[in-house]
């Protein structure tokens, strides 16, 4: 559906200009709701719609993780009175944005010192305290939370040193540095964001569809902060940033991914077991049946796949609704101004 006034509204709209305020918010209402139609839209326009995605989503340079304007890495969608959704425009590091970055980044870094310290959990393990901590690094679940809380932390140094360089070229009475290369800062930042997205994801879906078991995991705060909170959070960051999530980048959580696997097999090999003494690490991926958990690894995969393909579409949503929703606010601008609504 889309709002929009035809040459009648236009024209009521102008007889009710002379109208008090509060019967001019009532005749706009009224002659909105009268003036909505529904736009068809043609299969030819969706699918030059789709074919202009996928030319711009196929290209070399997003291999290479380069993106033509390296100011989106600091930027992020605002919500305000005046704009109801919209990227940020204005120039400058946002405070509010800045703030948000270190407290994502500050309640990533605790929950993992929760994680690795198991806070709160009676410890039943036999192995010492160094052993307990050195095996926390055998978990896929700790992997994803270590890159979620390494890309929360840069990210939150990258903008603070934009805007110290922006205090700084204020203070001196020149202008702020900019560039329109992606520097290697930023290539990392952005690789390591869609690793700890669909991680994160994956991480969350698995254990509570395939490895939750209520005999054996509690659900205390640990559990939640590391295999709920973590997707809840990424799923807000991949709503606020405003860089790209490309679909060409599905290599980048699938390597990670296969470095977890090898790491899994080589572990095994050198019988290395989980906190509990088990040599599985978790009940579906077990080497000492290998035949089973190839097939885990390869749905895992396959899994990995498919959570990049719907994030990539969250994104685009994500785009849709800020155009459609910055269009409807262009088109109802005149119905405002005659009401008198700022």
């Amino acid at each position: 559906m889309s709002i929009f006034p035809n040459r009648f509204f236009k024209e009521q709209i102008r007889l009710s200009i002379g109208c008090n305020k509060s019967t001019c918010v009532v005749n706009a209402l009224q002659l909105i709701s009268q003036n909505v139609v529904t736009l068809k839209v043609s299969p030819m326009h969706v699918k030059e719609m789709m074919k202009r995605v996928w030319r711009k989503e196929f290209l070399v340079r997003i291999l290479r993780l380069d993106h033509e304007r390296p100011e989106d890495f600091l930027k992020c969608q605002v919500i305000n009175a005046s704009h109801p959704v919209k990227w940020q425009k204005q120039p400058g590091v946002s405070i509010a944005f800045l703030v948000y970055r270190w407290a994502l980044a500050l309640f990533f870094m605790s929950a993992l010192i929760c994680s690795v310290v198991d806070a709160g959990r009676n410890i039943t393990s036999k192995d010492s305290q160094a052993v307990r901590y050195l095996k926390w690094l055998i978990y896929l679940t700790n992997w994803g939370y270590t890159i979620c809380t390494v890309q929360a932390f840069l990210a939150a140094c990258l903008l603070t040193r934009r805007l110290v360089q922006e205090r700084t070229a204020v203070a001196s009475s020149d202008a702020a540095p900019s560039s329109t290369t992606m520097s290697r800062s930023y290539k990392i930042y952005w690789a390591l964001h869609t690793i700890a997205i669909i991680v994160a994801f994956g991480v969350s879906i698995i254990y509570w569809a395939a490895v939750y078991n209520p005999e054996v995991n509690k659900v205390d705060a640990v559990n939640l902060l590391v295999h709920a909170f973590n997707s809840l959070l990424m799923l807000l960051d991949l709503a606020l940033v405003s860089f790209p999530f490309h679909l060409l980048h599905i290599f980048l959580p699938v390597l990670f991914t296969l470095l977890y696997i090898i790491f899994t097999v080589i572990y095994y090999l050198a019988g290395g077991t989980s906190k509990d003494g088990k040599i599985a690490l978790y009940p579906i991926l077990d080497w000492e049946n290998p035949k089973r958990s190839s097939i885990v690894c390869v749905l895992a995969l396959l899994f990995m796949l498919f959570l990049h393909l719907v994030t990539w579409l969250l994104s685009l949503l994500r785009c849709w609704a800020y155009q459609h929703l910055s269009k409807n606010k262009s088109e109802l601008k005149v119905v405002s101004a005659s009401s008198g609504i700022v």
